[in-house]
């Protein structure tokens, strides 16, 4: 997940794809205690709370949902799921904990398609002019509404459960 923009988005390649950070425009960043997760590969066979349609963007790297369109791109454009494998995600809510009690929450966003961690714990600080402090929106920004203050919208989105993986590299 990008520290930047919220985003999911597959780190296992040099470039790390690209940031919708309207302030920064560069590769996605991760820090070193950053979250990875766990992604399941679609059968094809529909299970009870899933939603399949899922793509990886082999330009920004980011995760979309091909299911109505293939979306806004960073990098401009619709996102472009060459190579990708069709993924299934979890619908759920990862309740508070003593040792946690802001979990992370995964969203869809409308505009862009793209999957975000839903900023619940810091909502954001604003500048004079509506923009947040930083630059980023407190849900991250979106690349196909980059002026928003608010960023990516969950408007009609669900939780989405993400199981967590090893600690990033």
């Amino acid at each position: 997940m990008c520290v930047d923009c919220h985003g999911l988005f597959f780190g296992g390649r040099v470039t790390k794809g690209l940031c919708p950070d309207p302030f920064f425009m560069k590769r996605h960043r991760v820090v070193l205690d950053s979250r990875t997760f766990l992604m399941e590969f679609s059968d094809g066979k529909p299970k009870a709370n899933t939603q399949d349609g899922w793509r990886w963007c082999n330009m920004c790297e980011g995760m979309f949902f091909a299911g109505r369109n293939n979306g806004v791109c960073p990098f401009g454009g619709a996102h472009d799921p060459e190579g990708s494998g069709e993924y299934r995600m979890t619908f759920g809510f990862n309740p508070p904990t003593s040792g946690n009690p802001f979990p992370t929450q995964f969203r869809w966003c409308f505009k862009c398609e793209g999957m975000f961690e839903q900023n619940t714990a810091n909502p954001p600080i604003l500048a004079p002019g509506g923009r947040p402090f930083g630059g980023s929106p407190s849900n991250g920004p979106c690349p196909a509404d980059p002026t928003s203050v608010t960023g990516h919208s969950d408007d009609g989105s669900g939780l989405y459960l993400l199981r967590r993986g090893p600690p990033a590299p």
